[in-house]
């Protein structure tokens, strides 16, 4: 590898005058680690060397008898060894990389993510269930005083031929307000003829529709809620315009290039203290396959943006009344 280029990022952020010390730290941190890896691997396959003649005999009879799994073997092998390099290598660049930047914008980063609010937003009927859900890339700060977690989060069910289905890929965030909600309250993307059935939903059990004069935010959003009064008090016009310019905050400027997240789905759920909100954006906005070429400092650029478009979005997010 080679070494990382001095960049600034101070341009980004005035948080991040500096960190490229420390990125250069990391990374040279991350080469030896990588390469210890990759030479231990390497050396725990070397005794399977020894079995070499066995395999040759037993690969010689499958060649007349079973050409087909002689062929599909070898390459499996070559595989399966290509991918663990593979997955290691991404899970390490996000551990060393990401972190000192995370940390520089006042963040601490997870690699494994949060899947406790996973679950929680699953119960809150905003997250698919009824698949495997694997959440990675986690982090949390404050936004104007206000407590926020983030995590990604992908969520697929497995049918008994191994064909998977994509039920959810994207993310939650949860705010942590300062002072309760009189009423539980459940913001829907308006999905049509399913939301004719969404009130059999155990989150949506002893809850109303609530309607707004907004016509853009109506034709979008279904609105439930226990006390219509209350509800009202907190989803004010003003925090509905907000709720409804969530998606532009993943167009195309405040992404790498490259990545392009055409459709979002947001959906939102408020109890007491807490707000969760799931992102549908059909993408991995810290995918490891971003960060193979380290020695190009422009991805570190990319990184620093998705901190900061999250951040800006939990910003959005939090209610004037907390503030």
């Amino acid at each position: 590898m080679a070494l990382l280029d001095q960049r600034s990022l101070h341009h980004i952020d005035p948080r991040l005058a500096g960190i490229e010390m420390q990125l250069k730290e990391a990374y040279y941190n991350l080469d030896k680690t990588t390469s210890s890896f990759d030479s231990d691997l390497d050396n725990k396959l070397k005794p399977l060397k020894r079995y070499k003649w066995w395999a040759i005999g037993i690969a010689i009879p499958l060649l007349f008898l079973a050409p087909f799994l002689l062929i599909s073997i070898i390459p499996i092998y070559f595989l399966l060894k290509h991918s663990l390099k593979s997955f290691t290598k991404g899970v390490l660049t996000r551990a060393y990389m990401m972190a000192p930047i995370a940390s520089a914008l006042n963040l601490e980063y997870s690699v494994g993510g949060n899947l406790l609010i996973c679950e929680e937003a699953i119960s809150a009927g905003i997250l698919a269930k009824g698949g495997r859900a694997v959440a990675e890339d986690g982090f949390n700060g404050e936004v104007n005083g206000i407590h926020f977690y983030f995590t990604e989060v992908h969520i697929r069910t497995l049918h008994q031929n191994n064909d998977s289905k994509r039920l959810f890929n994207g993310a939650v965030i949860k705010l942590s307000m300062p002072e309760p909600v009189d009423t539980p309250i459940v913001v829907l993307q308006d999905a049509g003829l399913w939301n004719m059935l969404i009130n059999r939903r155990q989150s949506l059990k002893g809850l109303q529709r609530v309607k707004f004069e907004q016509e853009d935010f109506e034709k979008e959003y279904q609105v439930y809620a226990k006390d219509e009064a209350s509800c009202r008090k907190v989803l004010t016009p003003k925090y509905l315009k907000q709720l409804s310019q969530v998606k532009s905050f993943f167009s195309s400027e405040n992404l790498p290039k490259g990545l392009k997240i055409p459709k979002v789905k947001a959906q939102m759920f408020i109890e007491g203290s807490d707000i969760l909100i799931s992102l549908d954006y059909g993408a991995n906005l810290f995918s490891p396959k971003k960060l193979q070429n380290e020695y190009d400092p422009s991805w570190a650029e990319d990184i620093a943006k998705q901190f900061l478009l999250i951040e800006n979005l939990a910003k959005s997010l939090v209610h004037s009344r907390w503030t």
